[in-house]
This record gives structure tokens, sequence and C-alpha cells, in this order.
């Protein structure tokens, strides 16, 4: 049984789609479509490989980001090709990743040994194959976010920050 954690939903060319943080056991990130936001299918995809099946529906998994969820994804209809879907992600990548470090980002000196937890930034032409662009962002956040953007203005994140518990709490 596969739960969905940190769901986004658009309807895009008539059709729902949805980017969700499956924990199965292992908290990927995961791709669902549905014909009227009701009946959902997960597309079984070539080259997206997770724990021993060749074709998932997880476009990140482990190996690439560790513990990922939260992801929100803005499209952008008038951006070039291969930037019209972007995507904002919440992801821990010490997390069952043997490497630590979250895949195609630049490890600094500071993040050596390990990328810390964070929000990361992806692009992508099909909200599928996705690109990393940068990361881990400067928000400081707990475990979940929502980031949008205001049409022809900024971005907007609402989102949880962890303040430090009293003694005893």
């Amino acid at each position: 049984s596969v739960q969905a954690t940190g769901m986004h939903v658009l309807q895009i060319d008539g059709q729902f789609v949805m980017w969700y943080g499956a924990y199965n056991g292992t908290h990927t990130l995961g791709i669902a479509i549905s014909p009227d936001g009701v009946n959902w299918t997960k597309p079984q995809l070539d080259g997206f490989p997770c724990l021993g099946v060749e074709k998932t529906n997880v476009l990140l998994g482990l190996e690439d980001m560790g513990k990922c969820g939260y992801a929100s994804v803005i499209v952008h209809p008038d951006a070039e090709p291969d930037r019209r879907y972007e995507m904002f992600l919440h992801a821990y990548p010490p997390y069952r990743n043997p490497s630590k470090h979250a895949r195609g980002f630049p490890v600094r000196p500071e993040h050596a040994d390990a990328h810390p937890s964070g929000l990361w930034r992806y692009v992508s032409p099909d909200g599928i194959h996705w690109t990393p662009l940068e990361g881990p962002l400067g928000l400081k956040t707990a475990d979940s976010i929502y980031v949008v953007k205001e049409p022809d203005g900024p971005y907007v994140a609402y989102h949880k920050v962890g303040h430090p518990a009293p003694p005893g709490a």
C-alpha cells in the first residue's frame, strides 16, 4: 500500500496531473494522472526504475534525492520549452541514499559530507523529466512547503518553520 503526502494537483491540457510524495517505505516523488480528478492511474514510465522494478511512476527516487515530497509545480506556458514546468521540492538527500547528496546538484565545501535537508528547484519540458536547477535554497523551512508564483510577480512560499521546543516539551 502506498500513502501519498504533499500532493500537488494541476489541470493541464484537459487532464489532472498529481505529483506526490509516495510513502511505500521509501519517500519518493511519484506522478499520477486522471481524466476527471476522481479516477487516477499511475503511468508506468520507461527509464524510471525503483526498488528493482524497471517501469514505475517514481520520478525521483532515493538515489536521486533521498527522502522527498511536498512538490510544488508551476506551469509557465510562455517559457522556453525545456522550462515549461518548474518544481520546488522539499528533500532530505542523506535519507537511505548511499551518496548522501542530491543527484545533479553541485557539492559545496560546507556540504562535503552530505547535502542538507531543504528546498530544491528543478525545471522540465513535460513535468516528468526533471533537470536540477538550484539548491538547497536558503529558505529555512520544516517538513512541508507550498510555493506559488504570483502573475508577473514574486514567488510566495507557504511553509512551517520549526521553533525550538522548551525543555520537557
